[in-house]
């Protein structure tokens, strides 16, 4: 059977790391799509939008998380003085990190070292490739729907703040064009 990676890549045989199929996206819901992003909206719908890419980021870290940990550890990788680690951020967002397995550093320079290292099997190097590429997609993944949904959040008390600006004008019975005490109108510039 013909491996491939989550890009339709044929992968070879021998690989220490299987990297995610494209099939275990599926799981996720409209996890390739970004359907509904240019739509009208009002600030519920923003608010609903918010929510979804919420539940999308959930699971991701849910779903895809531990079955990438799951490969590397279940790997011949055990060897490397790296792994790969779950960070978890002060607002909650999980990405993921190289460690050393002292815990002395965690930074992405780690993998540029380890994949440059001539102590480092060379029959390792394209099972590293493959999770940096991973580990690279999932981080931006986890990244964009939280930036969505904060977006999407942002946007939804605007526009509530917007719409009770509104409801207080219609409520005061100004409208913009009817005729205010002094004989001005209220709309600057426009044609009477």
């Amino acid at each position: 059977m013909m491996r491939m990676d989550f890009s339709g890549h044929r992968l070879p045989q021998g690989l220490h790391f299987e990297p995610l199929r494209i099939c275990e996206f599926s799981m996720i819901e409209n996890a390739r799509s970004l359907n509904g992003l240019l739509k009208p909206f009002n600030g519920k719908g923003m608010e609903e939008w918010a929510n979804e890419s919420r539940g999308l980021n959930e699971a991701l870290a849910q779903c895809l998380l531990p079955k990438l940990i799951g490969r590397m550890q279940a790997s011949a990788l055990q060897c490397l003085d790296v792994e790969l680690v779950p960070h978890t951020t002060r607002a909650g967002t999980v990405y993921l990190r190289w460690r050393k397995r002292n815990w002395t550093v965690m930074n992405e320079t780690l993998f540029e070292r380890t994949i440059g290292s001539h102590r480092t099997p060379s029959v390792f190097a394209l099972d590293l490739y493959l999770m940096e590429m991973q580990r690279i997609a999932f981080n931006m993944q986890m990244r964009a729907t939280n930036q969505i949904a904060t977006l999407a959040l942002n946007a939804a008390a605007k526009m509530a703040k917007a719409e009770s600006l509104y409801l207080r004008r219609i409520q005061l019975g100004a409208w913009i064009g009817t005729a205010q005490p002094d004989g001005d109108s209220g709309a600057q510039g426009c044609a009477k």
